[in-house]
């Protein structure tokens, strides 16, 4: 999985194919970072956490090959401090 931007300038993620990296599995956009979003997985309980550079806000996702998107919204957790 990767995080970057769009050719509009938002934010997305595209979950790839290790073994065809001619194309993306999925592309979808993300939420509304003001930051550039950073994301992290953990293998043992399948998630994947986005947050945005500077911000105080974390996406939780779940990743699963059955899934048609790959990746599927879980929650977002929103601090008060970044």
């Amino acid at each position: 999985m990767t995080t970057g931007f769009s050719k509009i300038n938002e934010k997305e993620y595209a979950v790839w194919d290790l073994k065809n990296l001619s194309a993306p599995l999925i592309k979808k956009r993300l939420d509304d970072y003001a930051g550039i979003p950073f994301c992290f997985y953990d293998d043992e309980t399948r998630l994947v956490f986005v947050a945005g550079k500077g911000e105080s806000s974390v996406c939780f996702y779940q990743y699963s090959t059955e899934s048609p998107n790959y990746i599927d919204y879980l929650y977002s957790y929103k601090g008060k401090e970044a």
